[in-house]
């Protein structure tokens, strides 16, 4: 005798066909959804005058790892690298990725970067202060030692105080690996040039090279990539805060 399948089993086997189908064209759709921001998006870094460098400039990546002295050459890897000339350098766009995901990262998506012969910069990396307040301003805080223990053990990078300065010092704390060159390099002018920048934004420098990135927070947690309209902003701050660098 022929059997079939249960009556009430049809129902639930056109709704599972329908769900995969549904599923299916949900794929395909975000799928064209992504590709086509990637065009947008690249059609208006073209527009800023930036061009994808693949692969990666290796004196990019040589770049990045002396800006991380905690870290090793073999942990920086750099993707989604662009680059647009200036005179006397390069402007370079790009996100670097770290091996140890466990770890604290303060160049993260959507950094800038300028590297010219004009600026002759010793190593420091300043960090905007957090303005969170009550349990979560102490927990961030904890954090933030935990990622400068990180930088002084690994890199070498000791924390230079201001107190001359109280408002420079209340929205930045400095790590550098000389402090005295640090805070000789660092002067009113320069600090005045850094105060101008918005508070969730880090600097780190080291001779021709200065970088604007997203504050990445210690454990790996980092701010949304910025859109174009954010990039070109940083451009500008970045710009402006080179001009300050190297102008005394």
């Amino acid at each position: 005798m022929e059997q079939t399948a249960p009556t009430n089993l049809v129902p639930i086997l056109i709704g599972g066909l329908l769900f995969l189908a549904a599923i299916i064209a949900l794929s395909i759709w975000a799928s064209r959804v992504r590709r086509q921001r990637t065009g947008s998006r690249q059609e208006a870094l073209f527009a800023l005058g930036f061009v994808p460098l693949e692969p990666p400039p290796a004196e990019l990546r040589d770049r990045v790892a002396a800006l991380q002295p905690h870290r090793s050459q073999g942990q920086v890897t750099l993707r989604s690298v662009y680059g647009r000339p200036i005179e006397g350098g390069q402007v370079y766009l790009f996100e670097s990725i770290d091996a140890e995901s466990d770890d604290v990262s303060f160049l993260t998506d959507g950094t800038l970067a300028i590297a010219s012969k004009a600026l002759r910069s010793p190593t420091f990396t300043a960090l905007p202060r957090l303005e969170a307040r009550g349990s979560l301003g102490l927990l961030m805080e904890g954090m933030l030692e935990r990622a400068y223990a990180i930088l002084a053990d690994r890199g070498g990078l000791i924390r230079v105080p201001f107190p001359d300065d109280p408002e420079f010092e209340e929205r930045f704390v400095v790590l550098a690996a000389e402090p005295g060159a640090a805070e000789a390099f660092l002067t009113a002018e320069r600090r005045t040039a850094l105060l101008t920048l918005p508070k969730d934004l880090v600097v780190a420098a080291h001779l021709d090279t200065v970088t604007l990135s997203a504050y990445a927070r210690p454990g790996g947690t980092v701010n949304s990539e910025p859109d174009v309209d954010q990039i070109g902003t940083r451009l500008e701050l970045l710009q402006k805060l080179f001009q300050g660098l190297v102008t005394e």
